[in-house]
């Protein structure tokens, strides 16, 4: 018996999307609505300041409301940056990409 493909979860809005930079060690939180998230589900950030690079949030700074909203805390600085966030589900179905801006 072959299992069923999981549906891949998506993002459809990133609320605030335009969020304060706040000096570390300080976090944004920030609520993603969309489809598919499940109570394991964890959430990439990249970033471009500074060389970029990218985080993947889970544990304590990720918190699941539903299938349709997980919220998260991101550790942003006070650098004015583009964002962009993914959600990872335990599977390995990745979301499309929404940005957000520091």
């Amino acid at each position: 018996m072959v299992a069923p493909i999981a549906p891949v979860p998506t993002i459809s809005k990133i609320s605030p999307n335009q969020v304060p930079g706040i000096a570390l060690p300080g976090r944004v939180n920030l609520g993603l609505s969309g489809t598919n998230f499940t109570n394991e589900s964890k959430v990439l950030v990249t970033w471009t300041a500074n060389g970029g690079g990218s985080a993947t949030i889970a544990g304590a700074n990720t918190t699941y409301i539903s299938a349709t909203q997980i919220n998260v805390s991101v550790a942003t600085d006070i650098t004015p940056d583009k964002w962009s966030v993914k959600v990872v589900n335990p599977d390995g179905g990745v979301s499309n990409a929404i940005a957000f801006s520091v």
